[in-house]
């Protein structure tokens, strides 16, 4: 048996202004053939976990391409075409028993809006109706028709912080080749649409019930795969929006059972597991005033990961109008003031012009005078769990009227305190730490802070998803109606 793997991943955010071209995978390196096994990034464990599996069930395991980008506008379609095309070259040569691929789920190219489906339809055709198509997702995606209709099966990450990605993968590899080898037919599937556009994290309850009550569910009573797909608030589609998965073992009917009662349940949760956020002003005054343990402050609409430019200003000019003293802030991608930095030397007292670059989400540039605290050719974090660290490029810590900046040059959300302790920043001795991300900091920042306020803030992520200027996505949904459900939808009305 022969076993084809890969993956092209990243999250389009339709009102991005920074390009996803073919530079901005290759800076995380594309990779294929054996090097995947000890080059491929944070895909590297689970190329390594699909050849385990593969040798196991002895079979050859055949890599095909691996690609990251980090999100940005949809992609230029030429770079998309050209990894596309690698990856179905591959299949084809291969001509495999078994296609295990992870996607990310919110890809959009400049003339696709559904670029998942688009390959896995495009797979379908090389490989055949009876090879099985196993696919593992972000759980911020949208799932299309045409994904459900060409995949054997699609499985989302359940966990936001996403740490479950090689569970997902041995899931999907495990019902799978039970289909290869004849031993389990191709499951049902049923979905049933939550009409709503949020953000879950899963670390906290009323979530982490409903994620450990769907892992429970799973190989009971025929039911094979839950998911709940979050969706991507900020990717413009036909399909943007929540909604739940259910494969079962033959019978639609317990597939479409399931996945009404879970939506139901999530329906009935949203104003607990919607994000409470804070204003600036009011975050600044606890951390102005409040001098015991560290005020974790998410800057969530500035967020990188979500396709944002991570260089907005306007946490920081507000810190610097109330004269806040005691926070720090960072990734702040500006590699101009970096390169400043790097130029003047530690201890250097310097002029600079910071953020505010990239557009109108970015706010104004601030102009303030500071010192080079440290400097560093190659800044890393760590990341999450069986990742590798993060590169952050060149980056710099100025200090400017109390406030800690780190100044970075690779565009990255913040994971993990040693981002700044790396280079000599000590959170310890801070009252305050602004963070550029949505969640994907909570595991490594929750047991150093006090507490984690969510700032609503303005930027490229607006928290505030009733506002958010769709052109394409025209279908009703929470928050922005109070009832998505129509009055000629009875059925489906809920109270």
């Amino acid at each position: 048996m022969k076993v084809l793997f890969g993956a092209i991943a990243t999250e389009s955010n339709s009102f991005s202004s920074i390009p996803t071209s073919l530079r901005a995978f290759e800076a995380y390196g594309i990779y294929a053939g054996d090097e995947v096994y000890e080059r491929a990034g944070f895909f590297r464990e689970l190329a390594r976990t699909v050849r385990s599996l593969a040798a196991e069930a002895g079979a050859s395991a055949h890599p095909s391409i691996f690609a990251f980008a980090q999100p940005g506008a949809p992609m230029v379609q030429s770079a998309y075409e050209h990894l596309r095309d690698r990856l179905l070259r591959d299949i084809a040569a291969c001509r495999p028993n078994l296609v295990i691929l992870s996607l990310h789920g919110a890809m959009l190219s400049e003339q696709c809006l559904d670029c998942e489906g688009d390959i896995l339809a495009r797979v379908r055709a090389l490989v055949g109706p009876a090879v099985p198509v196993g696919v593992v997702l972000d759980p911020h995606a949208h799932l299309t028709q045409r994904m459900l209709d060409h995949a054997t099966l699609l499985s989302f990450m359940k966990e936001y912080p996403h740490t479950d990605l090689l569970d997902r993968t041995r899931d999907v590899w495990r019902i799978c080749l039970e289909i290869a080898l004849g031993r389990r037919a191709v499951p049902a599937w049923a979905v049933s649409d939550c009409r709503m556009i949020s953000f879950w994290p899963t670390q906290n309850q009323p979530m982490r019930g409903f994620v450990d009550r769907m892992l429970a569910q799973e190989g009971c009573e025929g039911i094979l795969s839950i998911s709940f797909v979050h969706g991507f608030p900020y990717g413009d589609t036909p399909d943007t929006g929540a909604k739940v998965l259910v494969y079962a073992d033959e019978h639609q009917h317990a597939a479409a059972r399931c996945a009404g009662e879970l939506q139901r349940e999530i329906w009935s949760m949203r104003n607990e597991t919607r994000i409470k956020t804070v204003s600036i002003d009011d975050a600044l005054s606890r951390v102005g005033h409040e001098e015991k343990g560290l005020l974790v402050l998410a800057d969530m609409a500035d967020n990188p990961g979500g396709g944002a430019p991570a260089d907005s200003t306007f946490i920081l000019q507000a810190a610097l109008n109330r004269g806040i003293s005691g926070l720090a802030i960072g990734l702040i991608y500006d590699p101009q003031a970096v390169q400043i930095c790097m130029d003047a030397g530690p201890g250097a007292r310097v002029n600079l012009r910071v953020g505010g670059k990239l557009g109108p989400a970015s706010g104004s540039p601030v102009d303030l005078a500071g010192q080079v605290m440290g400097v560093a050719e190659s800044a890393q974090q760590s990341g999450l769990p069986e990742e590798d660290p993060t590169d952050l490029g060149a980056a710099a810590w100025v200090r400017s009227s109390g406030v800690d900046l780190l100044l970075v040059s690779r565009r990255e959300q913040c994971y993990h305190p040693d981002a700044f302790s790396r280079m000599g920043i000590e959170l310890s001795r801070h009252r305050g730490v602004v963070v550029k991300s949505t969640n994907h900091f909570q595991a490594l920042f929750a047991p150093i802070a006090r507490e984690i306020l969510y700032l609503d803030a303005p930027g490229a992520l607006p928290p505030d998803m009733s506002g958010i200027p769709f052109r394409i996505f025209d279908r009703p949904f929470w928050p922005r109606v109070s009832n998505p459900w129509t009055a000629d939808e009875p059925s489906r009305l809920i109270t």
